[in-house]
């Protein structure tokens, strides 16, 4: 294998992000080569040209052939059916595919020393063969949907999370508003409580000054009473005394 300069390696952050992006291309691969045998059985033929290495359509219907999508969806099933075996590198270990995001093999897959870029051998090969016109053509827009759909699904999580956090906050209110009236019904009802309290302490002093008022004309009466005594005791005396003189 041919040691050229190695493109940058895939960090593991875009691991995920790879293997979705060749399932993609698998999918587009297997549903071009589908459309390509319902043409063919149509009546469309097809013609081998370069030895086999693409396809060409002989058209016999005018401007219903197949479009440039339906190409690239053929060299991308020969590019998938590709050898893959892992080789040794030149420290001895099992070599890494990893994959080119830079043009013109933007989505290419290569073999590297699993120490590269901090190490290693710098060790090198491609796994794919050269991607043809049309795929450098079409997989940077594929990855730049990939990425508007990824930053897409990340504002929806960002929105799902500030709704999830939202929901939280308006459950914390509305737990201390429920706790906030549990205790204005507890204070309501202590009201309640002192206010007829209140009202039991008014009536009994009310029934106190009344039992004071009635004891005191009582004790008035007795007081006049006596004085009336006292008087027609003085009186009643008074005369005895003058009577007694008189008869001396």
């Amino acid at each position: 294998m041919a040691l050229l300069p190695p493109p940058p390696p895939l960090s593991s952050a875009l691991t995920d992000k790879v293997r979705r992006f060749h399932g993609a291309l698998e999918d587009v691969a297997a549903a071009g080569e589908e459309e390509v045998r319902r043409e063919r059985d149509a009546g469309g033929r097809w013609l081998t040209a370069d030895g086999g290495g693409g396809r060409q359509r002989a058209s016999t219907g005018g401007s219903g052939g197949l479009s440039a999508e339906r190409d690239i969806c053929a060299c991308i099933s020969n590019e998938m059916s590709y050898n893959t075996d892992n080789p040794n590198c030149r420290c001895g270990l099992r070599a890494e595919i990893r994959t080119s995001w830079k043009t013109p093999n933007c989505g290419r897959r290569y073999f590297s020393c699993l120490h590269w870029p901090g190490g290693g051998c710098k060790y090198f090969g491609w796994v794919d063969p050269p991607l043809c016109a049309r795929a450098q053509q079409i997989i940077p827009g594929l990855l730049r949907r990939l990425n508007e759909m990824e930053k897409s699904s990340k504002s929806a999580d960002i929105e799902k999370f500030e709704v999830l956090k939202f929901e939280e906050e308006n459950n914390k209110l509305k737990k201390l508003n429920f706790q906030f009236e549990e205790k204005n019904k507890k204070l309501k009802k202590l009201n309640f409580e002192f206010e007829e309290e209140n009202k039991k302490l008014k009536a009994e002093i009310l029934k106190l000054k009344y039992e004071s008022a009635k004891k005191t004309r009582l004790l008035k009466m007795l007081v006049a009473l006596l004085i009336i005594w006292s008087l027609v005791f003085f009186f009643c005396g008074s005369q005895t005394d003058d009577e007694k003189m008189v008869n001396n």
